[in-house]
């Protein structure tokens, strides 16, 4: 999760990419980001999770296509 800010102008984004060759790396956008006390804005929270035998996919789609979020989740 990050501020929109680092997001769409690829700050940090194409660093952390470097990092995991291989990997499918996922962006969400976030209003601010939460900690065990506090609530942070204009960072980043990042989890790096490795499976042994499981495939993953991803996907990207313009939800602006689709009537609702469930939709977009099943195209």
């Amino acid at each position: 999760f990050a501020s929109r800010l680092f997001i769409e102008k690829q700050i940090v984004t194409k660093e952390i990419s470097s990092f995991f060759h291989n990997a499918n790396v996922l962006y969400c956008s976030t209003a601010g980001e939460i900690g065990s006390d506090n609530i942070s804005e204009n960072s980043i929270v990042m989890t790096a999770i490795k499976f042994e035998k499981t495939e993953m996919k991803t996907a990207c789609v313009n939800i602006d296509c689709f009537d609702n979020a469930k939709e977009a989740a099943f195209a």
